[in-house]
């Protein structure tokens, strides 16, 4: 219900983080990834901070669109808003890098990454093997399990 969902937006009179970040979110669900960049342009014209969240819903858009070299430019962000060490960027920026071929990228990202768990190991695995790198997945498979 996005229409509803923009119209108790567009009321508020100072729209916090909470409030952005709820409508990135329905759009990025609903595919609309072109309106998810835009928004995200209007909000940092009001100097509404970043938040690691609406960063990873940029990022999920970005995949959406293909747009690898954006999600470089978000990835320089999240580096200089404090380094990644965020699970949901780190994620992200996995499954963006390996849904664009970008597999070496992902892997960089996923070494690096604060927090391997379900997510990213899924996101570099599956990554790996929609790239053509099944043997590189199986190998990650088994150094998940052996890592429990």
């Amino acid at each position: 219900m996005m229409v509803d969902a923009r119209k108790v937006f567009d009321r508020m009179k100072a729209p916090n983080a909470v409030s952005w970040c709820a409508l990135l979110g329905g759009y990025c669900q609903t595919g609309k990834h072109e309106k998810v960049l835009s928004l995200f342009r209007q909000m940092y014209m009001q100097e509404q901070d970043d938040d690691w969240y609406s960063l990873g819903t940029l990022l999920r858009s970005c995949d959406g669109l293909s747009a690898v070299n954006l999600g470089k430019e978000i990835h320089c962000r999240s580096i200089r808003m404090r380094g990644c060490g965020d699970v949901i960027v780190e994620s992200a920026l996995v499954d963006l890098y390996t849904k664009c071929g970008a597999v070496d990228y992902a892997y960089r990202v996923f070494k690096m990454s604060s927090v391997h768990n379900m997510i990213t190991w899924n996101a570099m695995i599956c990554g790996c093997a929609q790239n053509g790198h099944g043997e590189r997945a199986i190998s990650l498979f088994k150094e998940m399990v052996r890592g429990g």
